[in-house]
């Protein structure tokens, strides 16, 4: 079967047979062994979501361990760098071994003694000979797979590499045939006789996150970000399952047939937009408003099957206080008491327990949050707020003159 990476085209190889890796001397792991992947998936899973690479290998008789992008093509790694780098055309043609390793972290293990303090992590070992890429398609497809790798959508929006950028660059074609993964989870394992010390133990959950674009001090300010920037969502949180949102791991329960989830590789921002464009508290709010607002909070979406039909979002410091903002249930699903649903979920998240206030904004839905504590403010002399009615508006228009009256805001769909 042929397959290539999910986040890119390009020149797709055979990808072997059997799914499973050969073990090797190289690629056998012996130290908790019960953590050892030599499944094809596994490996591929995590070259996929790592965004740096460390290149390791022998120049002039000295080891060297370089960081730099890479990117996966079915059974083939992909890295480039300088072609006037010595140490990189070193190991080009296959003159010499390397070895690629790529680690992510997700949570620091505290245990109850020093010696069992850990990390959670995903991390990929590649053995193996490295050849250049001489012919120019299969270069060009390779650079345009490492850029995608890291910004999906972005290689079409930028100038394409000329002749003397391609002649300068130097590409290694990996093939993944000997590799292994290593994955750690869950919690410290502490000798026995320690459980009993009065030490908290535990995880710090560790992610990495995306936050809002900065543009370039020399950008025209007429050009505004593409969705592949104001939408932009790192490799993990590209993935069903995989997504360390603001809670870290996805909080789920179901609502008979239909599912909640923190998860925001399933949050369908066509349909989010749709609705806040026209709600009455946020109407006309631009769509890269609103992917600001869902990558800055803590979102929880309802669906039936693969469709979203309705969301929550949170936003909180996760010690004192929490806003509840843009509850909505598409019309077609609503008298089902999925907006109860919705907000029993939200109210039963784990990292929104003991906070001293809610706060929310509705003009119709008071009998709704009644249910949950909600009730006017005691003391509204006490709250001030600074509201500007037309921001939305305004932002709308001002994009939409800087785009010469196209509708942007339909980019993407």
């Amino acid at each position: 079967m042929k397959t290539t990476s999910p986040t890119h085209d390009g020149p797709e190889t055979e990808e072997p047979g059997n799914r499973k890796l050969k073990k090797t001397e190289r690629t056998a792991i012996r130290r908790m062994a019960k953590r050892a992947r030599y499944e094809r998936e596994a490996v591929y899973a995590i070259l996929d979501r790592a965004m740096v690479a460390h290149v390791g290998f022998i120049a002039d008789g000295a080891p060297v361990v370089l960081p730099t992008l890479h990117a996966r093509i079915a059974d083939r790694l992909f890295i480039h760098g300088s072609a006037a780098n010595h140490m990189l055309n070193t190991t080009a043609d296959g003159a010499a071994e390397i070895c690629v390793t790529v680690t992510m972290i997700d949570g620091l293990v505290l245990a109850r003694s020093a010696r069992h303090q850990s990390v959670n992590y995903r991390s990929a070992v590649i053995f193996g000979r490295a050849r250049r890429l001489e012919d120019r398609a299969r270069k060009i497809a390779a650079l345009r797979a490492l850029v995608e790798h890291i910004a999906p959508g972005r290689w079409n929006s930028v100038r394409q590499p000329n002749e003397k950028e391609t002649a300068t660059t130097l590409v290694l074609e990996l093939p993944i045939d000997e590799a292994s993964a290593k994955i750690r989870t869950g919690e410290a394992l502490d000798d026995e006789a320690d459980y009993a010390l009065p030490v908290w133990a535990g995880v710090i959950p560790l992610k990495m996150t995306a936050r809002s674009e900065i543009a370039d001090a020399r950008l025209d300010p007429k050009i505004a970000p593409p969705p592949h920037v104001s939408e932009y969502r790192t490799p993990d949180e590209r993935v069903r399952g995989s997504a360390r949102a603001h809670d870290g791991e996805p909080f789920e329960r179901r609502a008979g047939e239909f599912l909640i989830s923190t998860d925001v590789s399933l949050l369908d921002l066509n349909v989010i937009h749709q609705f806040l464009a026209h709600a009455y508290w946020s109407e006309n709010i631009p769509r890269p408003t609103v992917a600001r607002a869902i990558r800055e909070s803590l979102c929880f979406g309802i669906y039936d099957g693969e469709a979203q039909i309705g969301m929550a979002r949170v936003i909180s410091d996760y010690a004192t206080f929490a806003y509840v903002a843009d509850v909505f249930i598409l019309e077609q699903y609503r008298g089902r008491g999925l907006s109860k649903a919705l907000m029993s979920a939200v109210m039963a998240h784990p990292n929104l327990q003991g906070l001293r206030r809610w706060t929310l904004g509705t003009r119709d839905a008071h009998g709704l949050y009644r249910k949950f504590g909600f009730t006017e403010p005691p003391a509204p002399e006490r709250l001030m707020e600074r509201f500007d009615p037309e921001v939305y508006r305004r932002a709308a228009g001002a994009r939409a003159a800087a785009t010469g009256g196209i509708n942007v805001r339909a980019e993407g769909v």
